[in-house]
């Protein structure tokens, strides 16, 4: 990487990263407002909820990224809450708000919003 911290910039490109900018609105709800980080196949954000006036952390996976952490996320959140003892480590799974995708230069990204944790 030229830039330490930074993803890879050569995997913007297709089936890579979507190019996300401070202040670009993701799904006619999102203002950009802030990088939080980024993975081997995703950019997280912070942006602002404008219906639920709220924070909220949008992933954007790269194009050729398979969206199975979006369903393992859903399908931990749905754990009954009766369980005896509870669920070690359940508080830390965070919920899923809100699922869409992104068209863009390098593909369609499959996104979701969760809380923002730094």
């Amino acid at each position: 990487n030229w830039i330490k911290g930074v993803e890879a910039l050569e995997e913007y490109q297709p089936g890579g990263y979507h190019p996300v900018m401070i202040g670009d609105m993701l799904h006619n709800r999102y203002p950009v407002v802030d990088k939080l980080g980024h993975g081997g196949y995703s950019t997280v954000w912070l942006a602002q909820d404008t219906v639920l006036k709220r924070y909220v952390a949008p992933k954007v996976n790269t194009a050729n990224a398979q969206p199975r952490e979006a369903k393992v996320l859903r399908t931990l959140s749905k754990l009954p809450t009766s369980l005896s003892p509870p669920a070690h480590g359940r508080s830390l799974v965070p919920m899923i708000f809100d699922e869409f995708q992104v068209q863009g230069p390098n593909g369609i990204h499959a996104c979701y919003t969760t809380v923002p944790i730094k």
